[in-house]
């Protein structure tokens, strides 16, 4: 509920301080839960979306592995927002930030969110080639403001295309769609 933001509907922010009473919407993030929640997130990441890894890391309360994913995950994002502040796109008259990269991670879509978080205003559009898959690219689309429909724009961003699938939330949409388009 924290990681992907569904603590913004009161229920479910309740169940969460029935654990927590001192979270807020403003601080959950930075909570004791909300850090446990990045740190196994990022495991995740890590080991490429295998949750039984993961699992069994945490079964075993084996911190300092976690910890190490962490900090792996953590360089990635930070270099790679640093690589988006230097090379991305701006389109001032919409708002629009547009980068293409290769990270080694499946971390786009923390990028993208975080920079949203940042400047909820714009619309953020970070692309990539991730997978086993060469001939797909991928897209996280964010926009906090929600002045932008995410899940429309990737919607329509793909029409007519073949193999390709997206959609999402007016604040936050995904795309796939093969490279030759």
């Amino acid at each position: 509920m924290i990681s992907e933001f569904s603590y913004k509907n009161m229920e479910n922010m309740n169940f969460i301080k029935s654990f927590y009473p001192e979270i807020t919407e403003q601080n959950i993030l930075n909570s004791e839960a909300g850090k446990l929640c990045i740190i196994i997130n990022y495991a995740i990441i890590y080991y490429n979306d295998s949750m039984k890894k993961v699992y069994d890391l945490i079964s075993k309360k084996d911190i300092n592995t976690l910890e190490k994913c962490h900090k792996v995950i953590e360089e990635e994002i930070k270099k790679e927002t640093e690589n988006f502040i230097k090379n991305s796109e701006f389109y001032k008259d919409k708002k629009l930030y547009l980068y293409f990269f290769n990270p080694k991670h499946r971390i786009k879509s923390i990028i993208s969110t975080n920079l949203s978080l940042k400047k909820p205003e714009c619309s953020f559009v970070l692309v990539t080639q991730e997978g086993k898959d060469k001939n797909f690219l991928n897209v996280s689309a964010r926009n906090q403001s929600m002045s932008t429909d995410m899940n429309q724009l990737m919607k329509q961003a793909i029409q007519g295309l073949n193999n390709a699938n997206g959609g999402g939330h007016v604040a936050a949409a995904g795309a796939r769609f093969m490279k030759k388009d």
